[in-house]
């Protein structure tokens, strides 16, 4: 009979180690269009272990809201773990209506969606004129909580915001809807982090070569003497670095 010969590909090495669990206590997903997919299955996995209660930002930029991927599967994760998830949108051709973020990415937005880069961490203070949170430990946003556009409707759910923006910010929010109270339990049986992962951030990027080069520097390829290659992180630059991430928090996806 005939015979294949397959070639696995190794894990994916983070920062050169493969696992993904127990080892950041805030993670950031930077999405666009079906680069969801992968950052999706990620989040899954973060917030389905038991073994650490890292909180997961996503931020979702997509044209308009019918192009926006997986809109009910969000919602209810959202739903399953409401102090851990949220998710922030993002439109670059919004329709009038529309009142959540606009654009691709600048470092307003990053530093609005995303959780602060680990030197940013400690002893953060509220920003002017939002409501600083219990313990100092999160601070509250606002964002778009979008229902299934192709049911009818706007595609936009309005939530009372628990707090507002100050004035400098009211004009990208645009008086959106509310973003999730992120906390993390004081208790070592339920919070078993990794000792060097307390504290620390990681930021995934995934998309196109054009918008992940936008947010964190292109990608790059390195070979070997077999002639084969692989993608590369190549430096950090973009938005996250001038945002102040390190290129140890930064991983393009």
């Amino acid at each position: 009979g005939e015979t294949a010969t397959l070639r696995l590909k190794p894990p994916r090495e983070i920062h050169g180690s493969p696992d993904v669990v127990n080892r950041w206590q805030h993670v950031g997903l930077v999405a666009a269009g079906t680069g969801l997919a992968p950052l999706f299955q990620l989040a899954r996995i973060l917030l389905n272990d038991c073994r650490t209660l890292a909180s997961v930002r996503l931020l979702f930029i997509n044209r308009s809201p019918d192009d926006i991927l997986m809109a009910e599967q969000l919602r209810d994760l959202q739903r399953q773990h409401p102090t851990r998830f949220s998710v922030v949108h993002s439109l670059t051709r919004p329709p009038a209506d529309w009142t959540g973020l606009q654009g691709r990415g600048s470092v307003q937005m990053a530093r609005l969606a995303l959780p602060p880069p680990r030197r940013a961490n400690v002893q953060q203070p509220p920003q002017a004129g939002m409501q600083a949170p219990p313990h100092g430990n999160s601070r509250h946003l606002q964002e778009p909580s979008l229902q299934n556009s192709r049911t009818g409707g706007t595609g936009i759910e309005r939530r009372q915001a628990t707090s507002s923006p100050n004035s400098s910010n009211a004009s990208t929010l645009e008086a959106s809807t509310t973003d999730r109270l992120y906390t993390n339990s004081a208790d070592p049986e339920q919070r078993e982090m990794h000792p060097s992962s307390l504290g620390k951030t990681m930021i995934f990027v995934c998309g196109r070569d054009g918008f992940v080069s936008t947010w964190a520097g292109p990608r790059t390829r390195s070979f070997h003497q077999d002639g084969t290659s692989l993608k590369a992180q190549g430096p950090l630059s973009g938005i996250l670095e001038q945002s102040g991430y390190s290129a140890e928090e930064v991983y393009k996806y």
